[in-house]
């Protein structure tokens, strides 16, 4: 139990409180269920997060029709970008009011949402701004698993990104996406630009 101890001492505000019959099964629980790091909770939190995404739209789909699967991917995303705009906003209410902050929106989703990518920044002025964002698309995965990508428009974050925009009111900022193709594992590198005009 070593490996997950330190995981587990780290999770004793939401861990403290539980109940084992015996000491033995709990400590056989936490060595093979607990995370052996604070990484591989993420992770796999993330992937729960992907896999509720793609069943849900996978319902969807069933129960409406599949052109209902990309319509409602996208208010999600779309909602989503508000959402963490008006989280940021709320944590620094001086944000910056021009391309800037939705770097800054897109790296605080990162930090608290998306550990698979890695990001780059590769523009950052009042006026321009650009990311480049590498890493598993765990969307795509999850809908390639439940097979519903051949309905969804990827990259799938565009409507998160418009949302950001749309929070902020920058009515002439445009947003594009250079994405690479996706390999066997959802692996992705996309450029995303922010312009005022």
């Amino acid at each position: 139990m070593k490996e997950n101890s330190s995981l587990f001492e780290q999770l004793e505000a939401l861990r403290g409180h539980d109940h084992y019959p015996s000491p033995e099964i709990k400590d056989y629980l936490i060595q093979l269920y607990l995370p052996t790091s604070v990484s591989d909770l993420a992770t796999n939190l993330s992937n729960i997060t992907s896999q509720f995404y793609a069943l849900q739209l996978q319902s969807i789909g069933a129960t409406y029709g599949v052109d209902q699967i990309r319509v409602q991917s996208d208010k999600l995303f779309y909602q989503l970008g508000l959402a963490k705009a008006e989280q940021a906003v709320a944590k620094d209410p001086m944000i910056t009011r021009d391309c800037r902050a939705l770097i800054l929106v897109v790296i605080s989703a990162i930090y608290t949402s998306s550990p698979e990518f890695k990001f780059s920044v590769e523009a950052f002025t009042p006026n321009h701004a650009a990311i480049v964002l590498r890493g598993v698309d765990r969307y795509h995965r999850a809908a390639k698993k439940y097979q519903i990508d051949s309905y969804l428009s990827f990259p799938t974050l565009l409507p998160f990104m418009e949302g950001v925009r749309d929070y902020f009111q920058f009515e002439n900022m445009s947003i594009q996406a250079f994405p690479s193709s996706y390999d066997e594992n959802s692996t992705i590198e996309c450029v995303y630009s922010f312009k005022i005009e």
